[in-house]
């Protein structure tokens, strides 16, 4: 790369939440009219959040390595 080229930006989306976080807020999400987002069924687990979330990682790390 010359010194005039711009480097590839990184995605910065924000503060990472913590699963449990996460499966918190899926409890208490409710619309415009306050019915919930997700049924009881729908509900994930912190650790299922977590696994989701690395695998999505792992994947954008991938992409972005064969990009070069």
């Amino acid at each position: 790369m010359g010194w005039a080229l711009k480097s590839k930006a990184k995605v910065m989306l924000g503060k990472k939440k913590s699963g449990e976080a996460v499966a918190k807020d899926m409890k208490k999400a409710r619309d415009a009219k306050s019915e919930r987002l997700f049924s009881l069924e729908e509900f994930l687990t912190p650790q299922q959040i977590n696994s989701y979330f690395s695998r999505f990682a792992a994947k954008r790390r991938q992409l972005s390595e064969s990009e070069i």
